[in-house]
C-alpha cells in the first residue's frame, strides 16, 4: 500500500475499529508512535542517520543518541521538520519545545534537542512544537547547568518565550490515519499487542 502523505486518506475502519484503535494508542502511545512513524522509519534514505562508528551512537546537530528504533523515528522526524523551516540566521542558536495544550509562549523552557527531549515530552504533553532563536551571545546566559541534560536545555525570558513559533507538521492528519490502517491490518492477522512483535511485523510487512 503506497502512502501519499499530501492525499485525503479513505479509511475502510468500521466507526468501532477507529475508536478501538484510538483507545490503544491512548493507553499505548509507544505503539501509536510506532505505527505512525513507521512508513517513514522503514523507507527512509540510509543517509539521513548518521552513527558514530567508534561509540555506535546516533550524531545529529550536536547532539548523541543511543541508537533504536524510536530514536531513528525522531531523528527522521526532526530532520523533516527542520526542513520546513526558515533557515537559522548566523550568530543564532534554534531552540524547541514539546507543549502543553495552550501552552506556546507561555513556558520559559526550551531545547537545543529537538529529538532527544522536545519530542518525547511533546508524546507526553500532547500540544505541539514551538521554536524560537537566541543570539549566541546570550547562550551562557540562558543555558541551564543544574542537573539538566549538558548544554541542552535552556531558560529565556518571558518575553523572548512569547515570540516562540508554533511548528505545524505537515500531513499529520494523514499520518494517524495511516497507523490505524495498517494498525487493524496487523490485528487482522493476527498480531498481538507487544512492542517487539509490531516492530518485526512492521519491517517484514513495509519492507516487503
Amino acid at each position: 500500500m503506497e502512502f501519499d502523505p499530501n492525499k485525503k486518506l479513505k479509511s475502510n475502519l468500521t466507526e468501532e475499529q477507529s475508536t478501538n484503535i484510538d483507545q490503544i494508542f491512548e493507553e499505548r502511545p509507544d505503539i501509536a508512535e510506532a505505527f505512525e512513524n513507521a512508513k517513514v522509519f522503514f523507507e527512509h534514505d540510509a543517509s539521513q542517520i548518521i552513527v558514530d562508528e567508534e561509540t555506535g551512537r546516533i550524531k545529529s546537530h550536536g547532539h548523541e543518541y543511543i541508537d533504536n528504533p524510536r530514536m531513528r523515528s525522531f531523528v527522521l522526524r526532526a530532520n523533516a521538520i527542520r526542513n520546513n523551516l526558515p533557515p537559522v540566521q548566523d550568530g543564532y542558536l534554534r531552540l524547541w519545545r514539546g507543549n502543553r495544550e495552550g501552552e506556546i509562549g507561555k513556558n520559559p523552557s526550551f531545547t537545543s534537542s529537538l529529538e532527544g527531549i522536545a519530542m518525547p515530552f511533546l508524546g507526553a504533553y500532547g500540544g505541539k512544537l514551538s521554536y524560537l532563536d537566541i543570539p549566541l551571545n546570550k547562550y551562557n546566559e540562558y543555558v541551564e547547568t543544574l542537573a539538566v541534560a549538558p548544554d541542552a536545555e535552556f531558560r529565556v525570558p518571558p518575553e523572548l518565550a512569547a515570540t516562540a513559533v508554533e511548528i505545524i507538521e505537515p500531513k499529520e492528519e494523514n499520518i494517524r490515519q495511516h497507523a490505524k490502517d495498517l494498525f487493524q491490518k496487523y490485528i487482522d492477522e493476527g498480531g498481538e499487542i507487544s512492542s517487539r512483535k509490531i516492530l518485526q511485523w512492521l519491517s517484514t510487512t513495509l519492507q516487503s
